[in-house]
């Protein structure tokens, strides 16, 4: 199984990067969000055929991770989108653009996190 997991912090990346690995037993591929176009991103994700990606709401210059669900979706039928955040308020819209899930991230527990990550996972 392949993951990516985008997101604009670098060490958040990091602190979740091997857990999430190790848990899902799967590879997991982190990708800096450095302000490209959210068209790109979606072009540059499904060009490598993941199985899911996680989605950080609030990505780098202000792009919003939630808008891009509908374009991963489109760009690669049957990829599945996990909203991934800090911020509990971004849950109603990720499930609205079409995310199969969130989970909000506490890089304070990161083992209970990615325990929440597999489970959503390992059940759809």
């Amino acid at each position: 199984m392949l993951i990516i997991f985008l997101d604009d912090t670098p060490y958040i990346l990091e602190a979740f990067e091997k857990p999430l690995a190790k848990r899902l037993q799967a590879d997991v591929r982190c990708l800096p969000h450095t302000g490209e176009r959210l068209e790109q991103v979606a072009a540059d994700i499904a060009a490598l055929h993941p199985d899911w990606v996680l989605l950080d709401a609030n990505l780098a210059a202000g792009l919003k991770g939630y808008h891009l669900v509908p374009l991963l979706k489109e760009a690669q039928p049957g990829i599945r989108c996990l909203g991934f955040s800090s911020v509990e308020s971004v849950r109603e819209p990720f499930l609205r653009a079409g995310a199969d899930g969130f989970v909000l991230k506490d890089v304070d527990n990161v083992d209970r996190t990615v325990q929440m990550v597999a489970e959503c996972i390992l059940k759809k």
